[in-house]
This record gives C-alpha cells, sequence and structure tokens, in this order.
C-alpha cells in the first residue's frame, strides 16, 4: 500500500501504541471519566440544593407569621412587623425577629415611627382646629361678598 509521505498508516506499524503514547492515551480517557464522574456529581448535588432551598423559600411571608405568632404578636401585628422588617432587611426580615440585636434595630425604627406619625397627628389636629374655626367664622359672616356655608 502506497502511503502519501506525512499521513501516518497504523498497519505499518508507524504509530506505535506500546510506549508512551498507550500512557498518555491512558490518562486522558482517566481523565475524562474522573471529570465526568465530577459532573454528575456536582449537577446532581446542585439539583439537591436548589430544591432545599425552594422548599424553605416556598412562602416565607408564612413563616415569618408563624414565628412572630409564637413570640406572641397577633396576626395583623405580625403583618405589619412583617412589612416594616421587609423594608429594613429585604433579603432576610427573619433574622430581625430572630435575633436580640434584629430585634433592638427593629425596635428603633419603630420609635421613629412613631415620633414621625405623632408630630403627622398633631400637625393634623392643628388643620383640623383651623378649618373648624374657619367654617364657625364662615357660618356668622353674611355681608356681600361672603358666602353662607352651612
Amino acid at each position: 500500500m502506497n502511503v502519501p509521505k506525512g499521513y501516518l498508516n497504523i498497519e505499518s506499524g508507524i504509530i506505535d501504541f506500546s510506549g508512551p503514547l498507550q500512557w498518555i492515551l491512558l490518562f486522558v480517557v482517566f481523565g475524562g471519566a474522573l471529570h465526568f464522574t465530577y459532573w454528575l456529581v456536582t449537577k446532581k448535588r446542585k439539583e439537591r440544593r436548589r430544591q432545599q432551598q425552594s422548599a424553605t423559600k416556598e412562602n416565607p411571608s408564612q413563616v415569618f407569621q408563624e414565628r412572630a405568632q409564637h413570640l406572641g404578636f397577633l396576626l395583623s401585628e405580625a403583618r405589619t412587623t412583617e412589612r416594616i422588617a421587609r423594608r429594613l432587611a429585604p433579603k432576610s426580615p427573619l433574622n430581625l425577629l430572630n435575633s436580640a440585636q434584629g430585634r433592638e434595630f427593629l425596635i428603633g425604627d419603630l420609635e421613629r415611627r412613631v415620633d414621625r406619625r405623632q408630630r403627622e397627628i398633631k400637625l393634623l389636629e392643628r388643620i383640623h382646629g383651623r378649618l373648624e374655626a374657619l367654617r364657625s367664622s364662615d357660618a356668622h359672616r353674611d355681608g356681600p361678598g361672603h358666602v353662607l356655608v352651612r
């Protein structure tokens, strides 16, 4: 058989599989099998981890509310507490409820909110009082240019 120069012919014995090439091929096959096994194991591990995370993340709101009720909150209080905790720590509101430091953080935020609401209530009371005064003064005016409001 005439094979042009530069081509390898296995039958003629040009490639010798008994020397170092045999070991190289063995290492390549072994490495491929090892890599494939590693890929399968990590794939299954990732799938298992995803399933566990989805099981715990199915309803984080429900978990938070159950924990809050266990601590003595009513359902409406638990919902409000969860809403506030989600604003403070969107990724882990349950950590605020479970740790002493987190509860201190919640207390501080609630104190600021209460102060703000109390100032708002005082302002609304002043506005209400002025509007009542205007209504009573408008009711007594009957002159030209003034509309009688009752």
